[in-house]
């Protein structure tokens, strides 16, 4: 494992530690530091510099993050008086820039400079902050946006003075109706620095608020504005925009060979993999191992336990489903979080955020209660698939037939590392299901499941584990058998022409009448797009009654005895 990265200037500043003044003498200063001491978070690129309260540490944003500028979080989970939904408390800066954004892509479209007024009322010109691009005009519609799902109202704000910036404190009530109902407290200063509103925002439980006031409190009264000395790395697009650029790329794409697409492929990834390493707050190191560029916070050895498995999975993949599409895979970033908390704030971002950069990054965490046993370790395997079928061929595995989808999603599940290779092992309840049926002869002829569609998939525990045994034992003991060996492959390789020959149709046809649609009333286009979806489904489901006869149409009674047998004799 290579040393980790140099730090960032940023990342510089915000490790220097400052004490309280005042302290009778050095060896007290020394003795206390521990205790007193806060570390301050510079920003020069944001110019903006806070100390970050006790007890907090900062975590990562998400790359495709493009409001949230900081975030750091409480060293511990809480939990609710009533209830089980336990919370972590996060401090967050958000920035909502004073700027006409049609002026400023008008003026970059002439490559002229954009100006502003000054906190004095001058002329000024802005340099930085059209970068950042904030879609939400203010605080309150941000709010609006990210809280919708539940209930949230201010029941308090006042202005305040922070220095000489003026401010509005704010507290918001908010209520978690769709979810678990937990009840959660927004304290919230909106600081007032000329050309933009920064927002300090502390998010914690209700019940534990009042712990929580003097950490926001401290945190605003240290606030600075500082020069803005970095520049930032986004570019300006606006919704509709941003839409037509992706569009144009997509069409420029499909004019590019398979080679050519994965040079583009590997660009992003590389833009990607600098702003995740120039990002990394302290305590975080990165290594590159295989496919995949690793970032982490927790211990080396965990660190290494995931990644050699993300590894073998990405040449497991490579080597049993190497034939699907003619696409190549790049690989992508693996990012170890400390624990769940860390890990799930990192990947809560604002609407309307994006996910161009996070589409390459695979999240996981050192979970003291899940840990890294058949949980952890099937939902890294089902990331690496989704990490390489983004690129080979992101339509097919949501296209699978129900007796393949589960057996599949349940057989990529139970690979666990033993040496440097992968084996399947069903979890215990599974296995209890198969001993159960096999006793009482309850599993289903394997033909009846093979033929059946979803609007007559029963999908009840035993079927599931019933497909994940017969699709185990063709991607394992049975794949050398002259008759069914090479069943699931050439399935595979027949639904994935397929499928996209219908998805080309489909996306030419789409085209189309996305362009129709501008003169069409309003809701027309959604019941057009229930009218194509369900000839989609019309058509796949055709498709998987020629792939039955492609793939199974020669196989006598006895082969179909023979391969209800072998598969349960596996288990036995």
């Amino acid at each position: 494992m290579s040393n980790p990265l140099p730090t960032s200037r940023a990342t510089h500043a915000r490790r220097r530690p400052t004490s309280f003044i005042g302290l009778a003498t050095l060896g007290l200063a020394l003795l206390t530091h521990e205790l007193s001491a806060q570390t301050v978070y510079r920003d020069p690129a944001y110019g903006f510099e806070i100390k970050i309260p006790r007890d907090f540490r900062e975590i990562p944003i998400s790359m495709d993050e493009k409001w949230i500028v900081a975030k750091f979080l409480y060293k511990r989970a809480l939990e609710p008086k009533d209830g089980w939904a336990e919370r972590t408390p996060e401090l967050r800066v958000i920035v909502f820039p004073k700027i006409d954004m049609k002026q400023v892509i008008a003026a970059r479209k002439q490559r002229e400079k954009v100006k502003t007024k000054g906190k004095d009322g001058t002329v000024v010109e802005i340099t930085l902050l059209e970068y950042l691009n904030n879609p939400f005009r203010d605080y309150q519609e941000y709010l609006r946006e990210n809280y919708k799902k539940g209930g949230w109202f201010v029941s308090d704000e006042k202005p305040v003075k922070l220095g000489d910036l003026d401010a509005i404190a704010k507290k918001i009530d908010v209520e978690d109706k769709m979810g678990s109902g937990v009840k959660s407290t927004l304290f919230a200063y909106e600081i007032d620095i000329g050309d933009a509103i920064y927002v300090l925002q502390m998010e914690c439980l209700a019940d534990h608020d009042h712990k929580f006031l003097n950490s926001i409190k401290g945190a605003a009264n240290t606030f600075k504005d500082l020069p803005r000395t970095e520049a930032l790395r986004t570019t300006v697009t606006t919704g509709s925009a941003s839409e037509r650029v992706k569009e144009l790329e997509a069409e420029a794409n499909k004019k590019l060979s398979p080679e050519e697409r994965k040079k583009e492929k590997e660009k992003t990834l590389a833009r990607a993999i600098e702003k995740a390493k120039s990002d990394l707050p302290p305590g975080w190191k990165s290594y590159e191992e295989g496919a995949f560029t690793v970032l982490y916070s927790t211990s080396s050895k965990f660190a290494k336990k995931v990644s050699k498995q993300a590894v073998v999975m990405w040449d497991w993949l490579h080597k049993n489903f190497g034939y699907v599409g003619e696409e190549y895979s790049v690989g992508g970033i693996l990012r170890i979080c400390k624990d769940s908390a860390e890990g799930q704030a990192y990947m809560e971002t604002s609407t309307r955020s994006g996910v161009e950069l996070t589409a390459r990054e695979i999240v996981l965490w050192d979970d003291k209660d899940w840990g890294f046993g058949d949980y952890g370790s099937g939902k890294l395997n089902q990331a690496i698939l989704n990490q390489y079928l983004i690129d080979k061929n992101p339509r097919l595995w949501w296209s699978l037939p129900p007796w393949l989808e589960w057996g599949m999603g349940l057989y990529i599940d139970s690979l666990k590392l033993k040496g440097s290779k992968l084996e399947s092992k069903a979890d215990e309840w599974d296995m209890e299901v198969i001993r159960e049926s096999l006793r009482t002869g309850s599993f289903k002829d394997a033909k009846k499941l093979f033929v059946t569609k979803y609007d007559n998939f029963s999908a009840t525990r035993e079927d599931r584990v019933q497909c994940f045994a017969m699709v185990s034992f063709l991607m394992d003991k049975g794949k050398n058998h002259s008759v069914f060996g090479n069943s699931i492959e050439k399935y595979m390789t027949g639904l994935d022409r397929r499928i996209r020959e219908l998805d080309a149709k489909r996306d030419a046809a789409m085209a189309a009448a996305l362009e129709a649609s501008k003169k069409k009333k309003a809701g027309e286009d959604d019941e057009e797009k229930k009218a194509w979806d369900t000839e989609w489904k019309k058509d796949r489901d055709k498709i998987f009654d020629e792939l039955f006869a492609e793939v199974f149409g020669e196989w006598s009674d006895k082969d179909w005895d023979a391969f209800d047998k072998a598969w349960r004799k596996a288990y036995k």
